[in-house]
């Protein structure tokens, strides 16, 4: 049974998945025996591609999984919800469904985008967004993903050169720090159409986590999934809280002894990039409620954050 992996295209790399040795959920998967995995390269947006929507991600991940068979999908952040609303277009094709730290109820919880996302769905305004695009000349441009993650959170940018003062004498922290700091500054541009798609219909009126959400003629009816569910979620997660990913559970048609759970001690990136966590496995919820065959889980903290790297493979008599 292959498994597909989809990072998040959020202005970063597709490489996020598979950041290093010590660091990639996709040798994560490989050690916990899956042979057969397979990860979405997300290329940067260009004026050719600025008028991408919903439409041809989900055409792209279509491809992808025909090209595939039926598959266990793993979704981060963005990729995560994109990974609900294929299930919910194709539920058919998937045997498995897990996603970390991905928003889909985008109005529950607390977080540090939470009281922008009210105030602008009050409003139902989407003139700032649009002049963001229009600045990048159609597309959303990647350096202006990064400087707003970065407002989010100003003292995690103090915090990793503090680390760095207290360990400068250590040269693998050093060439760590240089390693993810080089990451994080290159970024990717997004396509603009479908960075207003995900505000308009996604943060500022819920539509997925509503059941109104529309793609091209279709309905995402969340109802059709009844697949096994993980969902992974950080408590220290500053742009998905919790209850954004734990939402999906009630809009499912998966039994509640078939969903999983797992909140680690993690923020955002930290749930899928890192090194405590991907050295360490531990049996998964599901695999003490089931006699199937049920993943392997890892969580741990570290100092830029916790990551998990997940598997779920449930037995062919589901």
């Amino acid at each position: 049974m292959p498994t597909l992996v989809l990072p998040p295209q959020a202005g970063h790399a597709s490489s996020i998945v598979d950041y290093g040795p010590g660091q990639s959920q996709m040798r994560t998967l490989r050690d916990a025996g899956l042979d057969n995995i397979f990860a979405i390269d997300w290329l940067p947006a260009t004026q050719e591609t600025a008028d991408w929507s919903i439409e041809e991600y989900v055409d792209v991940l279509e491809v992808a999984v025909q090209s595939l068979g039926r598959v266990n999908l793993v979704g981060d952040c963005q990729g995560g919800w994109l990974a609900v609303v294929y299930a919910g277009l194709h539920p058919d094709q998937v045997k498995t469904l897990t996603i970390g730290g991905a928003p889909v109820d985008t109005h529950a919880g607390e977080s540090a985008i939470q009281e922008w996302t009210r105030l602008f769905a009050r409003r139902k305004e989407l003139a700032v967004y649009r002049a963001l695009v229009k600045l990048g000349g159609g597309l959303q441009l990647g350096k202006s993903q990064l400087r707003g993650f970065k407002l989010l959170e100003p003292g995690a940018e103090m915090e990793r050169l503090m680390g760095l003062l207290a360990n400068i004498h250590d040269s693998e922290y050093v060439t760590r720090h240089i390693d993810f700091t080089n990451w994080f500054e290159s970024t990717q541009d997004i396509p603009g159409a479908f960075y207003l798609w995900i505000i308009e219909h996604l943060f500022i009126h819920n539509e997925l986590a509503l059941d109104e959400l529309v793609v091209g003629d279709t309905r995402v009816n969340l109802s059709n999934i009844n697949c096994p569910i993980f969902l992974l979620a950080g408590s220290k997660d500053h742009i998905t809280p919790a209850e954004q990913v734990w939402a999906l559970a009630d809009l499912v048609s998966t039994p509640a002894e078939h969903v999983s759970r797992e909140l680690v001690d993690a923020g955002h990136l930290g749930l899928f990039m890192g090194r405590a966590a991907l050295g360490r496995s531990r049996k998964s919820p599901c695999s003490q409620q089931n006699s199937r065959q049920c993943c392997g889980l890892l969580g741990s903290s570290c100092r830029l954050g916790a990551v998990l790297g997940w598997w779920c493979n449930v037995g062919s008599e589901w």
